[in-house]
């Protein structure tokens, strides 16, 4: 936006180009990061980050004919919610986390209701997050600033007992399902270490799209929630 503002004001501005690659500026903004996390192994490194694995996704053997629903949720809602929150929640939770709690209970319900065994298991939610913000930007040789997208996936899971009940009990519930979600992907969690090691797994793995390893391995399908900035993906 500075470089628009100035070919848009200054008339003897000169945009001159970038001299590096997109690879190489964000390897470039990521020091020492990534200096730091350079020594794991593979192995180490899909430890760390449990959202990722080698296992692809596991689909089922056939798909409902119908596998789409839109979920209306009005405005004044979420409002509503967040003074009922504002109780039980260390922080009042964002709108992107409480629409993706409703909808990661209304799909497990809808899961259970079809396979009452699955009501035994761990639920995890995929979350991607754009973390061009989070980085700590290392000088560069034009000095100037990373531009590009990076996009990394955080993790946070619920018991899906937890999850089917969350619109039956107290208010206190949804509350720590929201805290979940949203701790999955604050910026102590993903922060410049995390896109490091996840560079270096890419590096290493030598794949371009991070959503073949999300860990989302399951015999369910998978549903992708497009909320605001963030997408999410449960299983």
């Amino acid at each position: 936006m500075q470089i628009w503002a100035k070919n848009m004001t200054e008339e003897t501005f000169e945009f001159h180009g970038i001299s590096q690659g997109r690879t190489e500026r964000l390897l470039t903004a990521l020091p020492p990061a990534l200096e730091e996390s350079s020594d794991l192994s593979l192995e180490d490194l899909f430890k760390r980050h449990s959202e990722y694995s080698k296992i692809p996704p596991a689909f089922p053997s056939e798909f409902p004919s119908c596998t789409s629903k839109d979920f209306r949720i009005f405005a004044h809602w979420i409002d509503d919610l967040k003074e009922l929150l504002r109780k039980s929640a260390s922080t009042i939770p964002s709108t992107n986390s409480i629409l993706s709690a409703l909808i990661w209970g209304s799909i497990t319900r809808a899961r259970i209701r079809r396979d009452p065994t699955l009501e035994n298991n761990m639920s995890r939610l995929c979350t991607a997050v754009k973390t061009r913000k989070r980085i700590n930007q290392g000088k560069f040789v034009d000095e100037s600033h990373y531009f590009g997208n990076v996009v990394v996936y955080s993790l946070s899971s619920c018991s899906a007992a937890s999850l089917t009940k969350s619109d039956e009990t107290p208010v206190s519930e949804l509350a720590r399902i929201c805290e979940e979600i949203t701790q999955s992907y604050s910026e102590s969690v993903i922060n410049p270490h995390h896109i490091a090691e996840t560079c270096h797994l890419t590096e290493k793995l030598e794949v371009i799209d991070l959503f073949s390893l999300v860990g989302i391995s399951s015999g369910l399908a998978i549903l992708q929630l497009r909320v605001g900035q963030i997408s999410n993906y449960t299983t």
